[in-house]
């Protein structure tokens, strides 16, 4: 009976694999002609049906994997793509990688398989494609972002012994080798690791580079290697922004696998294979993920997400190059079966024989076409090269593009004359605004969101009534809110009933009277931070006054001194209340460093009011931050001679302290706020923007105490309505019929949005 069930799987596992070598062979190329994929011929490396039998794999029925086709994701070429000269390669690199057993040994106290395999590090397959890009490309800058216990730096620095590159090691952690014991060449070593760890997107490169007597020119011959369980799309991205082009990305899992979106995944325009290995839901429906931050904040992709992955990864990428295996794949993906098991990477429910055969089809062709001949030629064990096998996850050699806005780092300590706009000269092209968008939230339909409009509508007149003041005289709440950005406001209260509302900048009370009627429901801890004592005081005519605490005026206290614990302590609340908490900033304070501040606090949701466009008001905007290429922020910049260098300002307190901000230093900054931010979203206005910024030229122009250029223009009124959402009614004349108020007041409105926007956190690691 066994021997029969054995002979059955036998003549399964033929079969299947036979069908898999046949299709693939018959498999035509994806519709695309930028993208070329490798339907290499797998005929000459049959995999090992003894270890594939012993691994107990079902062979399932589901279409999802019976049909789709495995693929070698591949674009461009590189120089050192042929077989005979990477195996030249090997005997340097098995020397170093037994030199490395015997150092780790003495150096760290590790049991013998774990020196030998590097658990938990990069595996033998990846390491020497590591090695054959280092030795071929000799970068003259390494940046290893995530280091862990250091084998793969002692074997760079082995790699790199006959031309001394500096090595710079970015980790959170700071644990194994410190790059100094037994290194003839430490100076060459730059460690931001544990207490010195700073994220390769915050390190000033320039400076660096300046101190090891490099130019910002060597960010062309930088290599780049990712192994720090981050959405390699988005690090790919970051890279790009930075002027930097090449990279080797660690644990580039097939799609919808592992512990963060890789590029592979991103690779795959049509879709099949990232079904077959997505985990099925409740309804029995593949759920692929985008996830980043080592599987801690993961988001479902729907199918206009997935097409602009691709897009992302054709845009960015110029050379893709996946590098092949030692030996065959004889246990495709085994070492990960526990972790898949646990759930603590991204994964099909249930592994399959179909599985395999798809890891194995979307690989290149081993170089020994045996675990025998590897064995034979490496001596190592052919269970140590059947072990590693199950570590291979297709790590990739990039090549980046260079776009335009690459050339901007380079260039941002000299003026760019020819990227001047001129207003005179219709000849060149005008710099375009912008709508700064990241991510999705759930009600951001217009149906969704003027359904709050009545009720709005209701409460506006209201207030007119309570505060004693005409809707139509235009000096409504002025100084503060608007009417669009209150609307806005409301919305998002009502969409994500916030358990604390925190107000800090309140004025005359204006919008604490909005929050409390929006709320009254479910009647949230409200808490209103001012220096000043003035309007509303929150206790008069309001039932919920023992919901509203005040630190304003003599009991004024900064958003970043209050004891939120005790606070919220003292009205029973807990810790995780904070995560739905909302702050709302009209401070007049960075905005981006208030939410860097939030953040650390462990808040995760902010609406921002007074979100100027790049250049302009009397505090730094996050829309500002988010103008990485700084163009829009030039045209804006008070001065307006040709002759004056353009140096923008970023400003805090009210225009009170100010400092300049270069090219460079607003990439940096508009990184920052990327890795800081989950969703970034602006609320449209009500009707179209016919009068842009009427209310802030003013304090621009006449009182200068605002940021902005001296002299206001058409140009500047283009570029502010560019750097809008459409608004919700096409014309003055409908929004007027819908919601009552008069054209002209509407038109006035107009000239108070100022971008609000709804923001929500990337959350810290505890």
């Amino acid at each position: 009976r066994s021997a029969l069930c054995g002979l059955t799987l036998l003549i399964a596992t033929f079969s299947l694999l036979s069908a898999s070598a046949h299709s693939l062979r018959q498999r035509s190329p994806q519709d695309d002609s930028n993208q070329q994929f490798s339907d290499a011929d797998h005929d000459h490396r049959r995999l090992s049906l003894k270890s594939l039998m012993k691994t107990n794999f079902k062979v399932s029925n589901d279409p999802k994997t019976t049909q789709a086709k495995g693929y070698v994701c591949a674009r461009g070429e590189v120089p050192w793509d042929d077989h005979d000269e990477i195996l030249a390669e090997i005997p340097s690199y098995i020397s170093a990688y037994h030199a490395r057993h015997k150092f780790f040994a003495i150096e760290l106290d590790l049991v013998k398989d774990d020196i030998v395999t590097n658990f938990g590090g990069t595996g033998l397959f990846h390491t020497f494609t590591i090695w054959v890009v280092l030795r071929k490309l000799k970068p003259k800058v390494i940046v290893e972002s995530g280091v862990y216990r250091g084998f793969t730096s002692w074997m760079i620095a082995r790699a790199t012994e006959d031309y001394s590159p500096l090595i710079v090691r970015v980790d959170p952690w700071a644990v194994g080798w410190n790059g100094v014991y037994g290194n003839p060449r430490p100076d060459t070593f730059v460690d931001y690791r544990g207490d010195n760890y700073m994220d390769f997107t915050r390190i000033d490169w320039d400076e660096l580079f300046d101190e090891h007597f490099l130019s910002p020119g060597d960010k062309a011959s930088t290599l780049f290697i990712l192994d720090d369980q981050a959405d390699q799309l988005r690090r790919l991205e970051q890279l790009s922004r930075m002027g930097f082009q090449h990279v080797l990305v660690d644990e580039n899992f097939v799609p919808a696998m592992g512990v963060a979106f890789s590029v592979k995944d991103a690779c795959d325009k049509a879709g099949d294979l990232r079904l077959a290995f997505a985990r099925t839901d409740k309804s029995g429906e593949s759920s692929p993920r985008r996830c980043d931050n080592a599987r801690k904040d993961c988001k479902r992709m729907t199918p206009t997400e997935i097409e602009k992955a691709y897009e992302e990864f054709d845009s960015l990428i110029d050379t893709y190059w996946e590098g092949p295996p030692l030996a065959p794949l004889a246990r495709p993906y085994s070492s990960l079966m526990k972790k898949l098991e646990a759930g603590y990477i991204d994964g099909p429910s249930e592994w399959t024989l179909n599985h395999a055969k798809l890891v194995y089809q979307s690989s290149k062709p081993p170089l020994y076409n045996s675990l025998e001949e590897a064995s034979k030629s490496t001596g190592l064990s052919e269970m140590h090269l059947s072990y590693e096998s199950g570590r291979y996850t297709n790590m990739a050699y990039i090549k980046l593009k260079r776009h335009h806005h690459h050339h901007q780092e380079n260039e941002s300590r000299r003026r760019l004359n020819d990227e001047e706009e001129d207003d005179d000269d219709p000849s060149k092209p005008k710099t375009k605004g912008y709508v700064c968008n990241k991510g999705t939230i759930a009600w951001d339909t217009k149906v969704k969101i003027l359904s709050e409009l009545n009720s709005f509508i209701d409460m506006h007149h209201l207030r007119q009534k309570f505060f004693k003041i005409d809707i139509n005289n235009q000096g409504f709440n002025y100084g503060s809110f608007g009417m669009f950005h209150s609307f806005i406001l409301w919305v998002v209260l009502r969409k994500t009933k916030p358990t604390v509302v925190i107000e800090s900048g309140v004025a005359g009370g204006y919008t604490s009277w909005l929050i409390s009627k929006a709320t009254e429901e479910w009647n949230p801890l409200i808490v209103r931070i001012d220096p000043k004592l003035k309007g509303w005081d929150g206790m008069n005519l309001n039932p919920n006054a023992s919901k509203m605490v005040n630190l304003r005026g003599d009991e004024y206290q900064d958003l970043t001194e209050v004891d939120w614990d005790a606070l919220y302590a003292k009205h029973g609340l807990s810790r995780a209340d904070k995560a739905t908490t909302l702050f709302i900033l009209d401070d007049h304070q960075d905005q981006v460093t208030r939410l860097s501040q939030i953040r650390q606090m462990g808040f995760q949701r902010v609406v921002v009011q007074s979100n100027f466009v790049p250049g302009v008001g009397d505090a730094f905007s996050l829309k500002d931050a988010c103008d990485a290429t700084g163009f829009v922020r030039r045209n804006f910049n008070s001065s307006t001679l040709k002759s004056v260098p353009i140096q923008p300002n970023r400003c805090t307190n009210y225009h009170k302290t100010c400092e300049k901000i270069d090219p460079f230093e607003s990439q940096l900054v508009a990184l920052d706020l990327d890795d800081m931010v989950k969703t970034y979203w602006e609320g449209p206005p009500l009707s179209p923007i016919v009068r842009p910024y009427q209310a802030v030229i003013p304090f621009i122009v006449d009182k200068n105490i605002f940021e902005g250029p001296k002299v206001w223009t058409d140009n500047h009124d283009r570029l502010v309505v560019e750097s809008t959402k459409a608004p919700f009614y096409d014309t003055l004349q409908l929004a007027s019929t819908v919601t009552g108020f008069s054209e002209e007041y509407l038109a006035f409105e107009s000239g108070r949005y100022v971008n609000i926007a709804y923001v929500e956190l990337n959350p810290i690691e505890e």
